[in-house]
């Protein structure tokens, strides 16, 4: 099975198991809030400098399907194990400086936390819809309950704030399908369940960044694989000063190999970084001169370059892009 083909089955199985609500819950809004009031949290309480990445963790919390296939294949059917696997991943690249990359997925991942801490996982699509759509209208941030901070040193922990989330689904399904709807046990139960999927996410993301309590085996290509799209992040913000420094805040990580560079580059043109994407081209050749694509890349950049020159008549110029080609 091609990997092209493995994402688009991985989308299609957590749209599924997102209508179905065995993973995911909570509607749009109570998860922003979920995740923008831990991050809150910790900024103010952990003293966690998390307010100058502040937009890159909701840009986490808005990812679509796709992304969130992408990067945990194994979301939809062994969540546990997709969420070890990050925490054990972003412990394993965190820095003393807190990268916007760092800080996105941060904000994925609270997401998912926030999701499989809501109430209702096992109601009927009905009942369950309902009433997230009334938590929507109805939340109150002024009413939340922070606690203080845990080290999740197994996720045991967590699945006991998963089945406490869900212990009053029996009753507010029945309240529902009576008429009594969110007013009864939705309602009064609301501020204990929306701060118990804050404190989760915060404790979370506590253990992840202050705590060598996290264990894991993180391969060279899981590495890799962060570098990259921590690198295409930066490219997508068009910042040139993110992009100039992204190249000592990775390599750091890990060595990168002459096929990342070759990536990097081929990210960098077609976000319109053009000589930078040769900067790349060239240091792939310098360590693997018998990339013949890579020349090929080279060798169309400096024909765009001529082209570009002899439309605007600049003849000695076009010149020596041609010769260059």
């Amino acid at each position: 099975m091609t990997y092209s083909r493995y994402i688009k089955l991985a989308v299609a199985a957590i749209t599924i198991i997102m209508a179905s609500g065995t993973v995911f819950a909570w509607g749009p809004r109570a998860r922003m809030v979920v995740v923008n009031t831990a991050l809150n949290l910790m900024t103010r309480e952990q003293n966690f400098p998390l307010t100058r990445v502040q937009n890159d963790v909701r840009a986490g919390v808005a990812a679509d399907d796709a992304v969130l296939a992408e990067l945990y294949p194994d979301l939809a059917l062994d969540p546990k194990r997709a969420i070890e696997n990050e925490m054990a991943l972003l412990s394993a690249v965190r820095r003393p400086t807190m990268d916007a990359y760092y800080a996105y997925r941060l904000g994925l991942l609270g997401r998912i936390i926030a999701g499989m801490t809501a109430p209702m996982q096992d109601a009927a699509d009905a009942e369950r819809s309902q009433y997230f759509a009334d938590v929507d209208r109805a939340l109150d941030t002024g009413a939340l309950q922070p606690a203080p901070r845990r080290v999740f040193e197994t996720l045991e922990l967590f699945e006991r704030v998963v089945r406490e989330a869900n212990s009053a689904n029996d009753l507010i399904q029945s309240e529902y399908r009576s008429g009594v709807g969110f007013k009864g046990a939705a309602s009064s139960r609301l501020a204990a369940d929306v701060s118990r999927s804050v404190n989760a996410v915060a404790d979370i993301w506590w253990t992840i960044v202050a705590s060598r309590a996290v264990a894991g085996n993180i391969s060279e290509v899981q590495l890799q694989r962060y570098a990259l799209k921590g690198y295409a992040y930066r490219i997508a913000s068009g910042n040139k000063a993110e992009i100039d420094s992204a190249e000592a805040y990775y390599s750091g990580l890990v060595p990168f190999t002459p096929d990342m560079r070759a990536s990097i580059g081929d990210m960098l043109y077609a976000a319109g970084f053009r000589e930078r994407a040769v900067k790349e081209y060239e240091a792939t050749l310098a360590a693997a001169p018998d990339r013949r694509d890579v020349v090929g890349k080279i060798s169309e950049y400096y024909m765009e370059k001529a082209e570009e020159a002899l439309s605007k008549n600049l003849l000695e110029e076009a010149l020596a892009g041609f010769e260059k080609a």
